[in-house]
């Protein structure tokens, strides 16, 4: 859904949307960033596996710390 330019003159902000084409090159190369520490990444909450549903809630608007939302698998 593209940001609303109403709102965004109404609060003084910058709407964006992007589309982020995922895929193995992509990854790759932001893996190789991380890496390097030329890329850092805010983790607010980890996951277990068996609560998917919870991580998939959160990013459906339940409440949960800024940042990414991390699926641990062992």
């Amino acid at each position: 859904m593209r940001p609303s330019r109403e709102l965004a003159e109404k609060y003084g902000v910058r709407p964006d949307y992007l589309i982020v084409d995922v895929n193995a090159a992509n990854l790759t190369q932001l893996m190789q960033m991380r890496q390097q520490g030329e890329l850092t990444i805010a983790v607010g909450s980890v996951v277990p596996l068996q609560e998917a549903v919870t991580a998939h809630e959160m990013l459906s608007g339940k409440a949960h710390k800024r940042g990414k939302i991390v699926i641990e698998v062992r």
